[in-house]
């Protein structure tokens, strides 16, 4: 007769034959519906989608200058605002958010406008020139322009456009109040961007806050750069200049 296993007697019987079979199965299914769990979990869950910080706009918008040039099919000479004293805007963004952001336009809102009345006679003919927004003629408060853009932005990236921008010839000398905004992403609605102040086609010159009304000024020039003073938004040092100079004309 054989002898019993001593692994089987007293309390050893008591025992699974695989003790780590009992400690250790129930550890290693667990981790793995985990890991199903986080893995379907990350198929089917998304990224956080891009965030769009704005930061501060940057105006250049000096006093206009002119170049004198031919006027096409006639013998007049006419003149034409020069290339580097257009008005230009400078949108800066940060992608705040965890995927690339798409830009894919950006929305220009009049907000606010102030027509500054002419001063002194009336120069030549002034010939038409090429701005990427043009505001509308008659502009009206609330009015929009909308320009395409096609930008991309990394997640935890900085990218700016520039935009320059101009009126109708014969809109006169007008300060406006503009509202910035962007559509990018398929969102349904843009986000805001900023606000910025500039005067068409240059800031003011201020020489003309201490003509009298004999040479075509009054008081009404210095009453609408005062009122355009007020505005908020972000501006160019020239046309700050050019506003706070009004505190001080007699």
């Amino acid at each position: 007769m054989a002898e019993p296993d001593p692994k089987h007697t007293g309390w050893r019987k008591l025992l699974l034959e695989n003790l780590w079979v009992v400690i250790i199965g129930p550890i290693v299914v667990g981790l793995a519906i985990a890991g199903i769990s986080g893995a379907f979990k990350g198929l089917t869950s998304e990224k956080p989608g891009p965030e769009i910080e704005a930061l501060e706009s940057v105006v250049r918008n000096g006093a206009s200058e002119h170049e004198i040039i031919d006027v096409p099919n006639s013998d007049f000479i006419g003149s034409r605002q020069t290339g580097r004293s257009r008005a230009r805007v400078e949108v800066r963004l940060r992608n705040t958010g965890e995927r690339r952001t798409v830009i894919t336009d950006a929305v220009v809102t009049i907000r606010k406008l102030i027509a500054v009345p002419p001063c002194g006679v009336g120069g030549g003919i002034e010939v038409s020139n090429t701005y990427d927004v043009v505001l509308p003629r008659h502009a009206a408060e609330g009015d929009s322009v909308e320009f395409p853009i096609n930008q991309q932005i990394a997640p935890d990236g900085v990218d700016r456009f520039v935009f320059t921008v101009g009126h109708s010839r014969d809109a006169g000398e007008v300060v406006y109040q503009l509202d910035l905004a962007v559509r990018h992403d398929n969102a349904k609605e843009p986000s805001e961007v900023g606000r910025v102040l500039i005067a068409l086609p240059g800031a003011p010159t201020t020489y003309r806050l201490y003509l009298d009304s004999r040479q075509g000024c009054g008081q009404e020039v210095i009453d609408s750069l005062r009122e355009a003073a007020e505005l908020e938004g972000v501006r160019s040092p020239q046309l700050e200049r050019a506003l706070t100079a009004v505190d001080q004309a007699p």
